[in-house]
């Protein structure tokens, strides 16, 4: 099957205080302590992963949690903070072998969404695994997941905003049937609202 799709016409759609959509984040640490979610690190997990430092918890899932992180570049000892990126660590008590297979698959789709340069599903960075957890870094989408924007507002989503983002999830998830990839997770809290006002499937 074709990969192409042909993308429904969508307005630049930014988010207003006058549409009852979520506000705009003024920093990665502000969203995360807006969601609705544990910021808490356990103390099992190491707080510094090479180039990359946990900050605060973003979310959670049946085979491990989400995390906000600080990116470093690294050089000769130096480290320089060059933004920031959602890893998943896929918990110790989660290596049997079904968790194991769920998480290989997670990874070939993501990855094949990675080539595939497709920016309505958040994006793989890298993966890899210090012999007891393993870690999917991910692209930290700043915004608001569904879910929090529709427990924040005061009254319900905007009409015309509510269409323009239905049009964006359908053609995420036509593409991704063009993959031959099914979602199989469809809820608010996995849909993910960008400081834009877009829509992308986490």
């Amino acid at each position: 099957m074709s990969a192409s799709v042909s993308t429904p016409h969508l307005p630049d759609v930014r988010i207003a205080a006058s549409a009852n959509v979520p506000p705009d984040a003024a920093t990665a640490q502000d969203q995360a302590s807006e969601r609705r979610t544990d910021t808490l690190i356990p103390h099992r997990l190491p707080k510094q992963l090479d180039k990359y430092e946990l900050i605060s918890r973003l979310g959670f899932g049946n085979t491990g949690n989400v995390y906000l992180a600080q990116r470093f570049l690294v050089n000769e000892g130096n480290r320089t903070p060059i933004g920031v990126c959602a890893i998943k660590v896929v918990r110790r008590g989660s290596q049997g072998s079904s968790h194991k297979e769920i998480t290989r698959n997670e990874l070939k789709i993501l990855l094949k969404l990675r080539r595939a340069n497709f920016l309505g599903v958040v994006q793989l960075e890298e993966s890899m695994s210090d012999g007891i957890n393993r870690y999917i870094v991910m692209e930290f989408v700043r915004g608001n997941s569904l879910y929090d924007a529709i427990e924040r507002i005061n009254g319900p989503l905007d009409a015309t905003y509510v269409r323009c983002i239905t049009a964006e999830l359908v053609h995420s998830l036509l593409f991704l049937k063009s993959q031959g990839i099914v979602h199989r997770d469809i809820k608010p809290e996995n849909i993910l609202l960008t400081a834009r006002g877009h829509a992308v499937l986490a």
